[in-house]
């Protein structure tokens, strides 16, 4: 038993006092990965099946129509997206500004405000707005204005003239300037 730990004693001053240039590893470190081994095989497959698809897509007049609608109801949501996002921008600025103000009353406003908003589904949130606020708020209007309508005074607007689009802008900007809120007020 005490020659076994003399021998790794003695094994382990040895290793401890040589040098690494003396002692080759006695595995040979893997070679690197070459490029291929890197790449995304499935990504590639992908991406040639979606060029395959384009391609035959196009080729084919039906497709081609497709691909236009489609391509313009892209535009639609980039558009309605950053308009959007633009304006939760600033009216969560704004709110988040009100959160941290010194008026209780206003701070609990806005809190009771954004918990409600952020708890509020999207696409709830988005036919609430499309078929029950736009039309409320346009009846709104004409109550309102009614008279310097007639007048001649302010534009005449019905419920057709508050789009689809600007429902949805408002929907978008009224829920995510609540989420904005929070993030800008948490710092």
């Amino acid at each position: 038993a005490g020659r076994g730990l003399r021998c790794s004693a003695r094994y382990l001053l040895l290793r401890m006092t040589s040098h690494p240039a003396d002692n080759p590893p006695r595995h040979a470190p893997p070679p690197p990965p070459s490029f291929l081994s890197k790449v995304p095989w499935w990504l590639v497959i992908l991406i040639v099946l979606g060029c395959g698809v384009l391609i035959g897509g196009l080729a084919n007049e039906h497709y081609r129509t497709i691909f236009g609608v489609v391509g313009q109801g892209l535009f639609v949501t980039i558009r309605v997206t950053v308009i959007a996002f633009a304006a939760s921008l600033i009216l969560g600025t704004i709110l988040a500004l009100g959160l941290v103000s010194h008026s209780r009353w206003l701070g609990e406003a806005l809190k009771a405000y954004v918990e409600v908003m952020r708890g509020v589904p999207m696409i709830v949130l988005l036919y609430y707005i499309a078929f029950a606020v736009g039309p409320a708020l346009i009846e709104g209007y004409v109550a309102l204005f009614g008279p310097a309508v007639a007048a001649g005074f302010m534009p005449e607007i019905t419920i057709r003239d508050f789009s689809f689009e600007w429902r949805a802008i408002f929907a978008l900007t009224l829920a995510y300037s609540a989420f904005i809120a929070e993030i800008v007020r948490g710092g």
